[in-house]
């Protein structure tokens, strides 16, 4: 079991290199070709796909991936999941588009036809995509090699293509490319495991998932606005440039804090099935696992605390420096991310405790979303740091408040 773990584990764990470390790799020479204004309308344009990409995934990440490892060999049974959560996902996406669609005058100013293919292309792929069918079927080593070919090609084109502000549309294109190709991987795999894509049309069956998934919707949507409105919101309550310097310091602590999310989806469909056998098994594997994990993410955010303004400096220039104060305490949110990971999405989800780890999570995301808000104005680019670290904490004592309280 180990084994399949540490197999599936590095396989997610390329993926989150591909999406967030290869990045850093290009991202030093976009801040210094973009300059801060662009590189703040490419950081909230990535910020905004995101949402939509999370809002349009409905959760599938936690309850398909959970459905998908119960019945892993019922073809019939995963065809028509995925007929149903495509069609569903379809919708969503279409309404979270359009809401972009009215705000993005507002947030990015005009975006030109090129950058809207790819945005337009990216929202579909994530609509489209099933991640969670490739993680619990333990299928998902391919995929990760997949994207992670495909980030560096995108990586390596941004230093042939992006020479000057004016080249901001070829950023957001190259950046989009992996959810773009990925479209061509599900194909191929649901062609060579024998399951049949395509858009159901039973709305009973569409029903079912739009309510099945409700619950395990709702923490993921708050953790995606909780982790990206903030750049979001410095951009309208400040100004891209503002935003564009911040995003910076943000975006190297998420590098780190995103391998806890390839650890919680390797994890995760193994921890599912210990818990469906016996809680008292699942609870022991899930201790198990935190035990060798938290304390690596512990380094991470004191090397980072004490290190950080010196990384923002030499990775990113001396022009981001004037935000890098961020960097005495927003690493916090790694260790504290890491933590929630494994006592709230991957214990309260598979021991059936997601209605309570949803509530912890609305919480957090409330008391994160009005610091987003309303403090800009009075402690600037502060902001969206000082959000996702009381966020964070927040979540974690509602969730110790439950388990007090034993309702979990």
């Amino acid at each position: 079991m180990l084994k399949g773990i540490l197999k599936d584990g590095m396989a997610l764990v390329m993926i989150q290199i591909a999406g967030y470390f290869l990045p850093l790799i290009s991202l030093p020479y976009l801040t210094r070709i973009l300059g801060k204004e662009e590189f703040g309308r490419y950081s909230i344009i990535f910020a905004c796909v995101t949402i939509i990409g999370v809002f349009s995934d409905f959760g599938y990440v936690t309850n398909g991936t959970k459905r998908v490892a119960i019945h892993i060999n019922d073809k019939r049974y995963l065809s028509n999941l995925v007929k149903s959560a495509t069609a569903l996902r379809i919708v969503l996406c279409i309404f979270a588009f359009l809401l972009f669609l009215i705000l993005s005058q507002r947030i990015t100013g005009k975006i030109d036809l090129t950058s809207w293919s790819a945005i337009i292309l990216a929202i579909l792929g994530n609509a489209i995509v099933t991640p969670w069918l490739f993680q619990g079927m333990n299928k998902i080593s391919h995929y990760s090699i997949f994207v992670f070919l495909v980030r560096i090609l995108s990586v390596l084109l941004v230093f042939v293509s992006v020479k000057s502000p004016y080249d901001l549309r070829w950023a957001i294109w190259l950046n989009f490319l992996p959810q773009i190709m990925s479209m061509i991987y599900l194909f191929w795999f649901l062609k060579q495991n024998e399951i049949e894509w395509g858009i159901s049309n039973n709305i009973q069956a569409i029903k079912f998932e739009f309510l099945d998934g409700l619950h395990y919707f709702a923490p993921n949507m708050y953790s995606i606005l909780f982790t990206n409105l903030g750049v979001v919101a410095l951009g309208v309550f400040q100004s891209s440039a503002i935003a564009g310097a911040y995003s910076a310091n943000e975006r190297l602590v998420k590098a780190v804090a995103s391998l806890s999310g390839a650890i919680n989806q390797a994890v995760y469909p193994m921890a599912a099935r210990e818990m469906h056998r016996s809680k008292s098994e699942g609870i022991k594997f899930i201790l198990k696992i935190s035990l060798y994990v938290i304390p690596i993410f512990a380094i991470f955010t004191l090397i980072l605390m004490l290190f950080g303004g010196n990384l923002i400096e030499i990775i990113f220039g001396e022009e981001y420096l004037e935000t890098s104060s961020v960097m005495r305490y927003l690493p916090l949110y790694i260790v504290l991310a890491c933590v929630n990971t494994f006592i709230g999405v991957i214990y309260m989800t598979t021991s059936g405790k997601h209605k309570e780890y949803g509530a912890a999570f609305f919480w957090g995301t409330l008391i994160a979303v009005l610091i987003y808000c309303l403090a800009p104005r009075y402690i600037g680019y502060h902001a969206p740091a000082v959000g996702l670290v009381v966020g964070e904490l927040v979540i974690l004592l509602v969730i110790m408040g439950f388990i007090w309280r034993r309702d979990v």
